[in-house]
C-alpha cells in the first residue's frame, strides 16, 4: 500500500505534477538470519493502514511535501487534498487542516473526504 499525492502539472513553473510517493512501512527487527538481512538488524516491512499511521504520514511526510511545491509554485494559492472516508483516513482532518494553515497561512488550505476516492490533490 502506498500513500500517493498528485497535483495538476505546471509547465511554466517546472513542475511535473508529482507531490509524494510514499509506502505504508514500519521497522521490524529480524528475528532470523536472511540472505536480505542479519539477525537483530532492522529493516523496514509493509504493514496495514489504521488512523494513527495516517495522521502521522500526512503529518510528516505529505504536508510538507506540498509547502515545497507550493514555495516553488507561486500561482498556487489554494490546496485541495482529497481523501475517502475510509475508517483509517477517519477523525483528525480538523487537525491536519490547522497543522497545513499554520505552516503556510497565505494559502487556502481545506481537507475534503468523498466515498470513492483515494486521491491527494494539491491544485
Amino acid at each position: 500500500m502506498f500513500l500517493v499525492a498528485i497535483a495538476r502539472p505546471r509547465p511554466q513553473e517546472n513542475f511535473d505534477g508529482r507531490v509524494l510517493l510514499a509506502p505504508i512501512t514500519e521497522d521490524h527487527q529480524m528475528l532470523k538470519g536472511s540472505p536480505y538481512a542479519k539477525r537483530g538488524e532492522i529493516v523496514e516491512r509493509t504493514t496495514n493502514m489504521n488512523k494513527a499511521k495516517f495522521y502521522e504520514m500526512i503529518k510528516q511526510q505529505l504536508i510538507p511535501n506540498i509547502i515545497k511545491v507550493v514555495e516553488n509554485c507561486p500561482s498556487v494559492r489554494r490546496v485541495t487534498v482529497q481523501m475517502d472516508n475510509a475508517p483509517a483516513h477517519g477523525g483528525g482532518r480538523a487537525d491536519m487542516e490547522r497543522n497545513l494553515v499554520e505552516m503556510n497561512s497565505w494559502t487556502e488550505c481545506r481537507f475534503l473526504c468523498h466515498s470513492r476516492m483515494v486521491r491527494f490533490i494539491a491544485l
